[in-house]
């Protein structure tokens, strides 16, 4: 038995087919994302949509492949963080070899199979300069997952992995069974929201679905006048209208994958939900609100008429709110998957410092908030620096 490895900078190098990661996605046990369809991959590829150099990389046992992954190399500033306050003026400049969500694929669930295809990628990876290899997002309980966890090589082991929790909702067969699941009290509170915005806006009140590639331009148009009245946009993060952006949803759109919704109040956008639905799981990418309207929460309003929609067209299984532990998601679903972002640093001394520094951080910020929970601290903080993203998107709006 001899295993080679080999990395390639496209698909067709790699000679990797859809159907092959159709048999390879089989035996995951993590859900496949749009972002590893191989159509996708390529089409990005070949339009320069993606965010730095793709690169497939692909581990041999007797010349048959029997593990991949899907990824693309970049250049990373990295600033550690305390809260929401970057450190820009600790800066360093890395090549990353970013592993999409669930971008690794196998025949074989196995600690062996795994640890082969960690040591010859950290091997082989160094022809591309790359400092260190970062997964997105993978499953926690899974030989890959156990894997990296087991590496003691501190020039290697990140000490710090960022657990994320994962939430998602196995799709009712109608609001009404949905709402039924709910405790009494929150049962209520989502009806009591349901009744006020209808009736304070009745006849001006409409949630409008984009599905199609002739619409792309008018959800991005309104979406964004909505970003930029949100708490997000206060932080940088979240839905941005970008050129790059534009041209994929109207791609996804036109294979039939694009899902999105947008609330109008007196012809207004107040609120939206960016979204993809792919092989019957429906993947909420961004969602943004009005600040304005906070009071009347059109975001719960939003996602309830989301999963009354999606429960009466049966377009999914399974709708995905996605990761952090924000108290909508926790309120929303029914099932909760525990995952992991984590990095593995290429070993070599001039990333000792580096690892260090993020480590420390990754720490310091865990102990931070633990310390503000026992002192019953941590919700008045976050409320503190919530007004403050609130009042900097009311005074960019007079």
């Amino acid at each position: 038995m001899k295993y080679t490895f080999k990395c390639y900078n496209s698909i067709e190098e790699a000679n990797i087919t859809k159907e092959t990661l159709i048999a390879y996605s089989k035996n995951k046990n993590e859900r496949v994302m749009f972002q590893n369809d191989i159509e996708y991959f390529g089409f990005q590829s070949q339009e320069g949509l993606l965010e730095g150099r793709p690169l497939v990389c692909v581990l041999y046992k007797d010349n048959s492949p029997v593990m991949f992954s899907l990824g693309v190399v970049h250049k990373d500033e990295v600033s550690p963080s305390i809260t929401y306050l970057k450190l820009k003026f600790i800066n360093f400049k890395k090549k990353c070899y970013q592993v999409f969500q669930y971008g690794v694929f196998h025949l074989e669930d196995t600690i062996e199979l795994s640890d082969i295809f960690i040591k010859m990628l950290l091997s082989n990876i160094n022809k591309y300069n790359v400092d260190y290899v970062f997964f997105d997002l993978i499953r926690k309980g899974t030989a890959l997952s156990d894997c990296i966890l087991k590496i003691k090589n501190p020039l290697i082991r990140d000490f710090a992995p960022n657990n994320e929790k994962h939430f998602m909702l196995k799709v009712p067969e109608s609001l009404a069974e949905f709402l039924a699941s709910k405790d009494k009290q929150r049962r209520s509170k989502f009806n009591r929201i349901i009744r006020k915005i209808e009736s304070e806006y009745k006849g001006n009140c409409q949630v409008k679905i984009f599905t199609e590639e002739k619409d792309v331009e008018q959800f991005f148009r309104d979406a964004e006048s909505v970003a930029q009245k949100s708490q997000l946009r206060a932080i940088n993060v979240g839905f941005k209208s970008t050129k790059t952006e534009l041209t994929k949803k109207k791609w996804l759109a036109k294979k039939g994958y694009l899902r999105s919704y947008i609330l109008y109040l007196n012809g207004l956008p107040v609120c939206f939900m960016e979204g993809i639905n792919y092989k019957r799981h429906y993947f909420g990418e961004n969602t943004g609100y009005d600040m304005e309207y906070e009071d009347l929460r059109i975001g719960t309003y939003l996602k309830l008429k989301l999963v009354e929609d999606i429960s009466q067209t049966k377009c999914a299984d399974f709708i995905d709110f996605g990761f952090g532990a924000d108290i909508w998601k926790k309120r929303f679903s029914s099932k909760l998957y525990e995952e992991m972002r984590i990095k593995l640093y290429v070993p070599k001394f001039s990333n000792l410092v580096f690892s260090t520094t993020i480590t420390f951080f990754a720490y310091l910020n865990r102990w931070s908030r633990k310390l503000l929970r026992k002192l019953k601290l941590y919700k008045n903080v976050r409320k503190y620096f919530r007004s403050i993203f609130a009042m900097k998107v009311k005074n960019a709006h007079g």
